[in-house]
């Protein structure tokens, strides 16, 4: 009888080991990737702080103007500490009560448009599922759809994976081969075809487009145009469903902090009364 030349536990154990490895692997290739986005990404400007800033003549005479006006507030302070205490019961009540209605009222009028254009937009993203969902079956986009996957698919293996994995292991960025190409072959290229043609090669036609990559919607976007029909991606409607729902959560939470004493001190001095600015509740 032939003998087996690995053991059950050191089968076990070299693919534990495997697995080890290609999980080490990927989170190398993560970090890489990670990196290599912010690298590709604009870098932001950083304010400059300058040294050795001595102080000047107006500083000096800043500083003892302010020591003077210090002692005084000590000897004075007290006294018109009791004189604001009195006068602002007469003001604060009122203050007080305004501050209160005025962030109720708006915290109430930011939930009520959240919930109402939240409910529309979500209703317009089932509505789009189930479109697609039909479109896809019924053949009217099927062929669309699938192309673009195979075609997603071999741009991520042979393109997309090879620059990560050159840029993993050498440090060289070589997406502006990729661009290079786009920019001066395939997209003057696409401009010459669809002058003549009228079709890109780049992207399928624009009644394809809306009617199998884009979401109709129906709504009043505020522009004083009333209701209009809108096509827009079911991400871009995401979007408009997040900012939505910040909206309504943000309304709620204001009705429920204006009734916390947090922020009364400020309303009752007579400051930030009015309810869209929200100061000191969230």
């Amino acid at each position: 009888m032939k003998k087996e030349r690995f053991t059950i536990i050191q089968k076990i154990g070299l693919a534990a080991l495997g697995l080890v490895s290609i999980t080490l692997f990927t989170i190398f290739l993560a970090n890489k990737a990670r990196e290599l986005r912010l690298k590709r990404e604009p870098p932001k400007s950083e304010p400059i702080i300058e040294g050795f800033d001595f102080p000047s003549i107006d500083d000096i005479s800043k500083s003892i103007n302010s020591g003077l006006n210090s002692a005084k507030d000590a000897i004075l302070g007290p006294i018109n500490d009791i004189i604001d205490a009195i006068e602002s019961i007469f003001t604060g009540i009122p203050n007080l009560g305004k501050g209160i209605v005025n962030h109720m009222k708006c915290g109430s009028e930011e939930a009520k448009e959240g919930g109402k254009y939240g409910l529309e937009i979500f209703g317009i993203i089932l509505a789009c599922a189930w479109d697609k969902h039909q479109k896809f079956f019924d053949g009217s986009c099927t062929r669309y759809y699938l192309i673009d996957i195979i075609f997603g698919m071999f741009y991520g293996i042979f393109i997309e994976l090879p620059l990560l994995l050159i840029y993993a292991i050498t440090g060289l960025d070589l997406q502006f081969i990729i661009d290079l190409v786009l920019e001066i072959v395939i997209l003057p290229l696409d401009t010459v075809i669809y002058a003549i043609s009228g079709f890109h090669i780049i992207q399928w036609p624009d009644s394809v487009i809306k009617d199998c990559y884009r979401c109709a919607g129906t709504m009043d976007v505020g522009d004083g145009n009333g209701r209009q029909t809108l096509h827009k991606t079911m991400g871009e409607w995401g979007a408009m469903l997040n900012c939505t729902t910040h909206e309504f959560i943000h309304g709620v939470s204001t009705m429920i902090f204006t009734l916390v004493p947090s922020a009364w001190p400020i309303w009752w001095g007579g400051q930030h009364l009015d309810g869209g600015d929200n100061f000191g509740l969230l």
